[in-house]
C-alpha cells in the first residue's frame, strides 16, 4: 500500500529466476517466470 501511495507511474523489475537447464545454444542457464515475484509486487499496490 505504501508504494502505491508513492504516484510513480512505472515500475520496472525482473520477473525470472534460474532453472538447472542448461541448452548448448544459450550462454548459461534458461530461466522461467517468477510468478510469485510478480504477485508478490502486484499486492504491493493493492
Amino acid at each position: 500500500m505504501q508504494l502505491a501511495k508513492t504516484g510513480i507511474e512505472n515500475l520496472h523489475f525482473t520477473a525470472q529466476k534460474p532453472t538447472s537447464i542448461n541448452t548448448q545454444f544459450s550462454m548459461g542457464e534458461v530461466k522461467v517466470v517468477d510468478e510469485e515475484k510478480i504477485k508478490n509486487i502486484i499486492d504491493l499496490f493493492r
